[in-house]
């Protein structure tokens, strides 16, 4: 009997502690990435963004339309975006400090119609670089403050108009 009850509550403690790590591991993946509902279409949040970057003078290197190549591949998915957008002096600042940051730059912002039929806006934060690259020095960190309030300002430019 008594082996019966320290299995059971052993069990538990296993259960527990998966669910523990299991629910932590999740939600240090969700600090990373940030999203937003849109009150427009994907179609229409996607031209207000590209809009938003050209006016500050920003390059659009490409629009990728993730749901036209799915379609092309036989397949299906809602309509899903990114823009692929960024300043080649910041983004070359930041490589002088870690070259490895050129795995995920340019700045790519996801627009994606959900399971529910609604729009969201989504991006990796800065503060995922500042984590995963050697981004220490003021100059570095004065970008990556910039990249911040640019991605802030386009989600909210598409959500207050």
């Amino acid at each position: 009997m008594r082996t019966a009850t320290s299995l059971f509550y052993l069990g538990s403690l296993f259960l527990f502690l998966s669910l523990s790590i299991s629910q932590a591991y999740s939600q240090n993946q969700d600090n990373h990435f940030r999203n937003q509902k849109s009150p427009h279409s994907v179609v229409k949040t996607v031209e207000m963004i590209q809009n938003t970057i050209q006016e500050k003078g920003l390059t659009i290197f490409s629009t990728i339309k993730h749901d036209v190549q799915a379609k092309n591949a036989g397949l299906e998915l809602r309509e899903t975006r990114v823009i692929i957008f960024g300043n080649p002096k910041a983004g070359t600042v930041l490589m002088q400090c870690d070259p490895r940051i050129g795995a995920v730059l340019p700045l790519k912002v996801l627009v994606w119609e959900d399971q529910s039929g609604l729009t969201q806006i989504g991006y990796l934060k800065p503060s995922f670089y500042t984590k995963t690259f050697k981004l220490e020095s003021e100059k570095c960190q004065t970008v990556v403050q910039k990249m911040k309030g640019l991605l802030q300002g386009l989600v909210k430019e598409v959500i207050e108009n």
